[in-house]
């Protein structure tokens, strides 16, 4: 097989995933399809953030106002800014692990070959489904 042990031990226990083999000229046939798809659900994905972000920015004025007039406290309505600020930061980082996952699953099957490893199992899922 050409491989080390300790890599053959990693797919015997399931740590990592080995490619086998590759229909070359069916990858080439799609690569311009797949690579096009890929364009386009990134872009969907920071579309999606965007309209989340600016809808959740507007609720949040909203609160603010209902806040105020409900004689909160500046010290209450800045920890509420806080809190959704800290909201939406978690919420761009998912979408920006999601974007990195995406690119890193096209990136690893343009170049895939035999008996390569692909040891995170997040990725190889990723490269299966799409």
């Amino acid at each position: 097989l050409d491989m080390s042990p300790k890599d053959l031990e990693k797919v015997i226990y399931f740590a990592a995933y080995l490619v086998t083999w590759i229909d070359d000229e069916k990858r080439q046939a799609d690569l311009t399809e797949l690579e096009e798809a890929t364009r386009h659900e990134l872009q969907l994905i920071r579309e999606e953030f965007e309209e989340w972000k600016a809808a959740r920015l507007e609720r949040l004025e909203e609160e603010l106002e209902q806040m105020e007039e409900a004689g909160a406290k500046g010290q209450e309505i800045s920890g509420r800014r806080r809190e959704v600020e800290r909201e939406i930061k978690d919420r761009e980082e998912r979408a920006t692990v999601e974007e990195e996952l995406l690119q890193e699953a096209f990136d690893t099957f343009r170049t895939m070959k035999p008996k390569q490893l692909i040891e995170s199992e997040q990725l190889w899922r990723e490269i299966v489904d799409r």
